[in-house]
C-alpha cells in the first residue's frame, strides 16, 4: 500500500463501526469523531497488534503461535500485514536499486514534502522513489499518550518478538533507518498491507 491503512471496523454488512484502530489526537475508545477527524484521513489510524492482526486482545500479553506468513488481520482481503522478512526483502531491494549502504534504507521511503511541513527538520534528505510516502504518523503509547507527531512514524508486522511484544519498523526524522524494533503489543501503530 502507498498509505497507512485507516480502516475502523464494519459491522458485517460493510457498515463502519468504530470499534478498531486510533486517529492522533483523540485517546481512549474509538468513536465516530473520527468520521470528520483529519489526521485519519492524512495519516492513518494507529492499531494495537492485536486489533492490526485480527486477533483475540489475550494475545497482548500472550504468545501468538499463528503462522504470521500472509495473514490477513485488519487488512483487505487478498491483502496481509507483512512479517519481518517481507520488511528485510524491502529493504533489501532499496539497497540494491539505489545502492545504499545498509541502515539508509529509511530515506528512500518518506514522503518527498517541499515545504518540510511534515516530516521535522531536514529529514535526512527524505526521497520517496517507490511511491510509499510515509509520513511522521506518531504512535499511541500504551498509557494512552500521542508521541512523534512530525518526528516518527512505526509500523506493525506480524511477526511476534515476545509474548508481550512484536517486531516493528521505524522511520525517523533524525536519520536516514529503516529500523527494527520489538514494542509492546499494547501500543498503536501504523498499518501498510501487501498483496498477496
Amino acid at each position: 500500500m502507498a498509505q497507512n491503512l485507516n480502516y475502523s471496523g464494519d459491522n458485517g454488512a460493510g457498515a463502519r463501526t468504530y470499534t478498531t484502530g486510533w486517529c492522533y489526537g483523540i485517546g481512549g475508545a474509538d468513536t465516530t469523531i473520527h468520521t470528520d477527524d483529519a489526521s485519519c484521513a492524512a495519516y492513518g489510524r494507529n492499531y494495537d497488534w492485536t486489533d492490526a492482526m485480527g486477533i483475540a486482545r489475550t494475545y497482548l500479553t500472550t504468545t501468538w503461535a499463528g503462522d504470521p506468513m500472509l495473514h490477513q488481520g485488519v487488512c483487505p482481503n487478498n491483502w496481509h500485514l507483512p512479517t519481518v522478512a517481507e520488511w528485510d526483502q524491502l529493504a533489501t531491494q532499496i539497497r540494491t536499486d539505489k545502492t545504499a549502504t545498509a541502515g539508509t534504507e529509511g530515506k528512500f521511503l518518506k514522503v518527498v514534502d517541499p515545504g518540510n511541513t511534515s516530516w521535522n527538520a531536514a529529514a535526512f534528505n527524505m526521497q520517496d522513489p517507490y511511491g510509499f510516502g510515509a509520513y511522521p504518523a506518531g504512535y499511541l503509547g500504551a498509557a494512552g499518550a500521542w508521541t512523534g507527531r512530525g518526528t516518527y512514524t512505526d509500523f506493525w508486522t506480524a511477526t511476534t518478538a515476545t509474548a508481550g511484544t512484536s517486531n516493528s519498523r521505524t522511520l525517523k526524522y533524525n536519520d536516514a533507518l529503516l529500523t527494527a524494533t520489538a514494542y509492546s503489543k499494547l501500543w498503536g501503530f501504523s498499518v501498510r498491507c501487501v498483496k498477496d
